[in-house]
């Protein structure tokens, strides 16, 4: 579940509190002229609780600030940031549960405030400082063993250390005060999919790559576009200041000179920017997006030809995408695979199935001496029907081609309702007595009653659904006179409809013990006539359409 803004409040008061924080502590400081700081409880907070967004911000902002009363305080923005970044890095692993955790954070704060800043201060300003932290420097450079620049440097860092132990211990004692439960309310996140638990971010930061992991690659683009820019400035700066000084240039003309140079470098590494961007990150995932988006499962040449298609992609970027797109690959080969195998064996229980309803069809009609190969013809007839049906179009929310295999291939158990009909009956042959009737058009209830015993054990009876349909209705009538229901119209189910024509159709051109066979055009005459009384219309005008294919039935069996 993606995470909404809700938590937008939270984020604003931990940036605005890690300012006043910072901003506090730092003019208390001042205020009881102590040698101390007390400026980064704040970004800390920031970083922990929001993450690197918001603490670097804290950081930097306080120090821009800061920089309004005193201006030195702008150039340890540098030290600000790098607080907040190494407080996320503790944070998120733990060190702050710890006490030996809570001593290395504090001596690399140190080394960062203590350390860098001493070297900051000694390029600006050398050791004549006035700063509080040169405190114990004079003292240390008296023994004459040594240096200025490191009695600095040792004096800023013991300051520091204090500094910073404080800083931490404020920093613990505001922390434990938020509950556990409230504490991610705070985090500033940027998911763009369903956000990842601790435990899947720290497995996906092990996954292992060929090369340089993308987040590596990432951060070696921007940090070298941004290092040639702040390079390109200084240098462009000071040549610029230089010939300021020699030639006489006003400030307005320096600056402006120093934004025309800096647009033509930022468009300089913008541009190969996004030419590497494009070529390692971009292009890769656009020609996987390509190659899934025309992925087709259709047959067995398109999947072959799909899975080929995204092999030849061959993304070699070393990184994550490639990771990414290996898997991608031997998913869809296996997938294809396993495709294949499911096609095969459905392919194999369709014939199965099909022969088991030939086979059962066949012992029933067994039993019936007058009707020869009926059930097969009549699949044939029904077959004939639909495609001709479809292919003009009529009934197509319901005519598709799995519609006309299940009609088809279930249409010879549409008399599978006779094993219930009596022999004496069945095989009678002159004509039946009303009574005789009266049960032998029971079968068409036996069937349905037979098959609904078959669709109780079986998940998926798509065709079994018509095969009721077929046994309890093929002798219902377009106008409501027939049985066993009565049905008129469309309420009879348009499989059955086909079955009727197809049925009556074969029982006419058929010898029986009964009759003679009628000839062919009598029989399409009878059912021509019986086109909106017996029949459904638009069933008889597409059997009248597919004379030709009717016909090479009828001959072959005639045979």
């Amino acid at each position: 579940m993606m995470r909404k803004t809700g938590n937008l409040p939270y984020i604003i008061a931990v940036f605005i509190g890690g300012l006043v924080l910072n901003l506090a502590g730092s003019s208390l400081m001042e205020l009881l002229h102590l040698p101390l700081y007390l400026d980064c409880v704040g970004t800390m907070l920031a970083s922990a609780l929001g993450g690197i967004m918001p603490g670097v911000l804290v950081g930097y902002i306080s120090n821009v600030i800061g920089g309004i009363t005193d201006p030195t305080d702008i150039y340890f923005t540098l030290t600000s940031v790098l607080i907040a970044l190494a407080t996320e890095f503790f944070y998120e692993r733990g060190y702050f549960k710890r006490a030996a955790g809570c001593v290395s954070a504090i001596l690399v704060f140190a080394l960062i405030g203590g350390g860098i800043g001493s070297c900051i201060t000694w390029l600006l300003f050398g050791t004549d400082t006035g700063d509080a932290t040169s405190l114990f420097a004079p003292a240390i450079m008296s023994s004459g063993v040594i240096p200025a620049f490191w009695a600095q440097f040792i004096s800023d860092m013991l300051i520091d250390i204090l500094d910073k132990t404080l800083q931490v211990l404020i920093f613990l004692g505001i922390l434990r005060l938020i509950p556990q439960t409230l504490r991610e309310r705070f985090r500033l996140h940027g998911w763009k999919q369903t956000p990842l638990s601790e435990e899947q971010r720290r497995l996906a930061k092990k996954v292992e790559t060929r090369g340089w992991r993308l987040g590596t690659r990432i951060l070696a683009m921007i940090s070298a576009a941004a290092g040639f820019i702040a390079v390109s400035i200084a240098v462009i700066s000071i040549i610029l200041n230089q010939r300021a000084i020699t030639e006489g240039y006003s400030r307005t003309s320096v600056l402006i000179r120093i934004v025309i140079l800096f647009i033509g470098f930022f468009l300089l590494v913008l541009g190969v920017g996004l030419w590497a961007v494009e070529y390692s990150i971009l292009l890769p995932v656009y020609a996987m997006m390509g190659a899934a988006d025309e992925f087709a499962f259709n047959s067995t040449e398109a999947r072959v030809d799909s899975v080929e298609r995204f092999a030849d992609v061959r993304i070699r970027t070393g990184d994550e995408l490639e990771n990414l797109y290996t898997a991608f690959s031997a998913t869809i080969a296996s997938t294809v695979t396993y495709l294949e195998e499911a096609q095969y064996k459905t392919q194999a229980i369709s014939r199965m199935q099909n022969g088991l309803i030939m086979v059962l069809a066949d012992l029933v009609e067994s039993r019936d001496k007058c009707t020869g190969d009926h059930v097969r013809k009549t699949a044939a007839y029904v077959r004939i029907i639909l495609e001709q049906l479809q292919e003009e179009g009529v009934y197509p929310g319901i005519i598709d081609p799995i519609y006309i295999d299940d009609v088809s291939n279930s249409a010879p158990l549409h008399d599978v309702g006779k094993i219930a009909v009596p022999d004496s009956i069945l095989n009678k042959p002159g004509k039946l007595t009303a009574e005789e009737f009266e049960q032998m058009k029971q079968h068409t209830v036996a069937g349905r009653e037979v098959i609904d015993k078959a669709i109780s054990l079986v998940s998926d009876s798509g065709y079994l659904e018509e095969a009721r349909n077929l046994a309890s209705c093929h002798h219902e009538k377009w106008n409501g006179t027939g049985y066993p229901y009565g049905l008129r119209g469309e309420d009879i189910p348009l499989s059955a409809r086909v079955m009727a024509v197809a049925d009556v159709f074969d029982a006419l051109v058929s010898r029986r013990s009964y009759k003679e066979p009628f000839p062919y055009d009598k029989a399409v005459r009878i059912i021509e006539e019986g086109a909106g009384s017996h029949f459904d219309p638009k069933v008889v005008e597409a059997f009248l359409h597919a004379q030709d294919k009717v016909k090479e039935v009828y001959k072959t069996n005639m045979e």
